[in-house]
């Protein structure tokens, strides 16, 4: 079976290509199967996927997988990377060879993937795409072992064959479109999610046991997928993508060497063959044995029968050359030889058949740059084709009541993907993805018959009166964009005519108009039979789906119909634009802080509300690349072990949604503590500084009797973290340290309150032992500031020491780091009681929200340090009654403002701030609902918070 669409849509996932994609249909082959005929079963990261440089061999990708953790086999281990290679593509030198059902995947791709050895040292995916199981987090967190079946669609075994016996293979082109009278089904079977960590420890169970017991029992399936075509990029496999009428293989837009490019791809393939000439197919020697000695005498008959049943309707005639010792280069290199081989030579199909997976890989070999036009469109010029039959035929054959017509039937319908046909919908035609096993051999279908005749026109003519003239043009096909990859096209049947042809040219965005008729850019994409050519009643309208098209894109399309005459000319063109993708908003505000000598925690903002989880991606020292598996939604902390000590990293998050990732956050840089760092994190210790600076606090509550106790600890970066003293929403103080060595040979210490209880701040240098203690009378709300705090000669500053990641470490550590998700931030608290309207702050980069969204807080600045330079404060949220400013550097938080609801005790909504600098400032909070304002100044030179137990009352401005 042939190829459908480029490889490069899926292996590059960023770029798309304007290329259809059409439901394979496979037997499903349980996963006690698929594991029994794996040698390796590994959770990897797909660090790379590189078009293979061969010229003179089968176009190919290889993947890059780093191995995560080995779950069976022996010989590899954690941090090995294994080569994966994935037949098909476009070579270097511009030879193209399209094969469908192969893996993809994206660079940074997680997947557990069953793996077979290949003859020359790499690996292969056992039964191509149904051995490889993406990584993807559920709706409630869960994390998914789910495959990328956006082009595939499950059967039931079709009888008389046994249990997962397997059909004959391979989708091809790729629209989905059908005629409102003519829907026609099977029923197939739904792909089951699997939950990751019970799959991997049934998994890891399985190697235990002896390989002729039972495997353990499967406690991992949650369910069907839904049936959504874009799932993949964000959740879920997808269900079937419902085909009705034929399709076309096209070579992939995607640049080279993943497909022929935007110029010369997404043009269909077919055969420039003289009118009465011959194409001769040769056949393998060992096909003859194999039949005459192991299933039937003159089995070699099947394959002249299914050459003969084409002929009928070419206008070419397709003839056995047969048996010859020379075809053997397949599909592995051209020969210039159109050959049906047996018994999977180059072993480009893993394993062998016995009882499920895949039985034939095929497709024709073309040029990227040679296009000639035919009936006023535009084709890749077909050279060579070949079919190459799996291993273990002959247990196919073996399950068939009537092994001969079985086998015509397979070969027929492989020719027709060699003329350059894709699969079917109308589940009776020859080219429906799934053998019918009937009896029937090599019959062509009427639909069979429309998609011959849409590529090469004569067909099907029989003797009568010459052809009159061509029908006038039909009118233009409503289109409208449907989904960020698809446009419906629609239109009303016309009598007389058996099919209709599809065209499309993408649109420029300057002016929006359809391009010229005679433009270079219209494409054949595909056809649909007409209702009375299918035996049908005439129906009313007919709908045709255009998929895999770019998010938020214009197209035009034109339409023809197609007659025993001719093809009419195209119809008046029509634009219609695909939807923008649905993709979340990039998360804000990352922040990084170390925890221990190989540990950091990241903290940032989520700002979409329709995230399915978060993907924390580490860089490498040339890309940014997952770690770990994607974090449930909602999270806004993680933390992340297996550091190298005191090395600097950059990290990043994006949000994730069913339609793809989110742009990246803002990048952290961030280095654990030094191996030497004597401050030990222990939830009432903040380690500033690369860990030299240990800070402690205790408190003593004048307001409730001398209560006594130790304030709770929060990292927040390298330089600030914050105590809590009651309650860890109610954040009481604020501490930061700065290396101001550079300035005068010492390390600075601030410290802003939000509470006016007693308090000791203890400060220990632990590389010398010095200790400063700062202390803070009851009813005082004044920070301070020591800008001589700790002398810096003594000892090398401990961030000094660090190093940054170096060439030789590029993605060593990736392997090693682990995440751990932290509590999710609490949601805003409900509108207070008592208050009128409706709150409307919007948080943005300059405004807090607080209490509910009711008060929003802005900060404006002036530094008389730099000649009164005014600024705007850069909020970073902290909770619902929390939040902070930063005025200089998003690691160097200047100032925390806090809200509480104080009606109980005062009748008001209380405010308090606290400052980390002495530049002058003015805070300005605005009640949203009754429109109250308050304006908090501080001149140059204060380091003073305060506290306002008045600030705003529900009913008065």
């Amino acid at each position: 079976c042939t190829v459908d669409r480029a490889l490069a849509l899926a292996l590059l996932g960023l770029l798309v290509a304007t290329l259809p994609a059409a439901a394979l249909r496979y037997v499903p082959i349980d996963d006690a199967t698929l594991l029994a005929r794996a040698e390796r079963v590994v959770q990897a990261t797909v660090v790379a996927v590189d078009a293979l440089p061969v010229t003179g061999t089968m176009p190919g990708r290889e993947w890059q997988l780093r191995v995560d953790e080995v779950l069976i086999g022996a010989g590899v281990d954690a941090g090995d990377v294994l080569r994966l290679r994935v037949p098909g593509g476009v070579r270097p030198d511009g030879w193209a060879l399209q094969l469908s059902g192969t893996p993809r995947a994206v660079p940074g791709d997680q997947v557990i993937a069953f793996l077979t050895p290949r003859r020359d040292g790499t690996w292969a995916a056992v039964e191509l795409t149904l051995g490889v199981f993406h990584l993807r987090t559920g709706d409630d967190g869960t994390v998914l072992a789910v495959r990328d079946l956006r082009d595939m669609e499950a059967i039931a075994a079709v009888p008389p064959l046994a249990p997962n016996a397997s059909t004959h293979h391979h989708h091809a082109s790729g629209h989905h479109h059908h005629a409102s009278t003519h829907h026609h089904h099977a029923t197939s079977p739904a792909e089951p999610l699997r939950h990751a960590e019970r799959f991997r420890r049934w998994l890891r169970a399985a190697a235990r046991i002896a390989s002729d017991a039972p495997p353990p029992p499967v406690d991992y399936r949650l369910g069907a997928a839904p049936a959504d075509p874009t799932a993949l990029d964000g959740l879920v496999a997808p269900g079937p993508l419902l085909l009705d009428g034929f399709t076309l293989l096209h070579s992939p837009t995607t640049s080279a060497p993943f497909g022929c490019g935007p110029v010369d791809g997404g043009h269909p393939v077919r055969w420039f063959i003289e009118a009465e000439a011959t194409q001769a197919w040769a056949i393998d020697p060992q096909g003859e044995a194999l039949f005459e000695d192991v299933l039937f005498a003159g089995g070699l008959g099947a394959f002249a029968n299914a050459l003969n049943a084409w002929s009928q309707v070419l206008p070419f005639t397709l003839e056995s050359a047969g048996p010859d010792s020379s075809a053997r280069g397949g599909l592995s290199e051209r020969d210039e030889i159109n050959a049906l081989l047996f018994d999977d030579p180059d072993d480009l199909i893993p394993g062998r058949f016995e009882g499920s997976g895949l039985l034939a890989l095929g497709g024709p070999w073309f040029l990227c740059d040679d296009i000639r036009t035919h009936d006023d469109a535009r084709f890749h010029v077909a050279v060579e084709a070949d079919i190459v039959v799996q291993e273990g035929i002959e247990d196919y054959f073996a399950a068939s009541e009537h092994p001969e017509a079985a086998a015509a039937e397979l070969f027929g319908h492989e020719l027709g993907h060699a003329l350059g046909l894709g699969h079917s919908g109308e589940v009776e035609a020859l080219m429906a993805a799934d053998v019918h096993n009937d009896g029937r051999g090599a019959s062509l279908h009427a639909d069979d018959l429309a998609g011959a005749r849409m590529l090469y026109t004569a067909v099907g003519a029989t003797p009568g009166p010459p052809p009159g003239d061509p029908p006038d043009a039909p009118d233009a096909p409503d289109a409208a964009g449907t989904a960020s990859d698809r446009i419906a096209l629609t239109w009303t049947e016309i009598d007389g005519v058996s099919g209709y042809r599809l065209e499309r040219s993408p649109v420029d965005d300057d002016d929006g108009a359809a391009p010229a008729p005679d433009d270079a850019s219209w494409r054949l994409i595909g056809g649909v039979a007409a209702s009375g050519a299918l035996g049908g009643p005439l129906g009313v309208t007919v709908t045709y789906d255009d998929i895999d098209l770019a998010p938020d894109t214009a197209y035009a399309y034109r339409l023809r119909v197609d007659t025993l005459d001719g093809f009419s000319p195209p119809s008046a063109p029509v634009v219609a634009r695909t939807l923008p993708l649905d993709l979340p908003s990039a998360p804000r505000l990352l922040r990084g802080a170390p925890l221990a000598a190989d540990r950091v925690q990241l903290t940032w903002q989520d700002t979409s509300d329709d995230e399915t989880g978060f993907q924390v991606e580490g860089h490498t020292g040339s890309v940014f690349l997952p770690i770990g598996a994607p974090l449930p939604p909602g999270h806004e902390a993680v933390e992340i072990s297996g550091l190298q000590a005191g090395v600097t990293r950059m990290f990043r998050v994006r949000a994730l949604g069913v339609e793809g990732a989110s742009p990246p956050s803002n990048t952290a840089r961030v280095a654990p503590f030094p191996a030497e760092a004597g401050c030990v994190v222990d939830g009432r210790t903040l380690c500033l500084l690369g860990g030299r600076y240990a800070v402690r606090v205790a408190y003593r509550n004048q307001y409730d009797g001398g209560s006594e106790g130790a304030g709770a600890a929060v990292a927040s970066t390298d330089q600030t973290g914050l105590f809590w003293f009651f309650d860890e929403a109610n954040i009481e103080l604020i501490v930061k340290m700065i290396d101001g060595s550079a300035n005068n040979g010492h390390a600075w210490l601030f410290y802003g309150a939000l509470s006016d209880v007693e308090y000791e701040i203890e400060v220990e240098d632990t590389a010398t032992g010095t200790v400063r203690i700062y202390r803070n009378p009851p009813g005082n709300l004044c920070g301070d500031a020591d800008t001589r705090a700790f002398a810096r000669d003594d000892l090398p500053a401990a961030d000094g020491a660090r190093t940054t990641l170096g060439a030789q470490a590029i993605g060593d550590w990736l392997p090693d780091a682990r995440l751990l998700a932290l509590p999710t931030t609490p949601a805003s608290e409900p509108r207070a009681e008592g208050a009128t309207g409706e709150a409307s702050c919007i948080a943005d980069a300059e405004h807090l929200c607080l209490l509910g969204d009711r008060f929003s807080v802005e900060v404006d600045f002036r530094n008389q340090y730099a000649n009164d330079e005014p600024g705007r404060g850069q909020a970073i949220p902290g909770g619902d009654n929390t939040g902070y400013f930063w005025f200089f550097g998003l690691d160097n938080t200047e100032l925390v403002v806090k809200m509480l609801d104080g009606r109980g005790l005062t009748g008001h909504y209380w405010l308090f701030y606290g400052a980390l600098t002495d530049v002058a400032y003015t805070i300005t909070v605005r009640d949203t609902i009754t429109g109250a304002v308050r304006f908090y100044e501080s001149p140059p030179g204060s380091i003073c918070g305060r506290s306002d137990t008045f600030a705003f009352a529900d009913d008065a401005p």
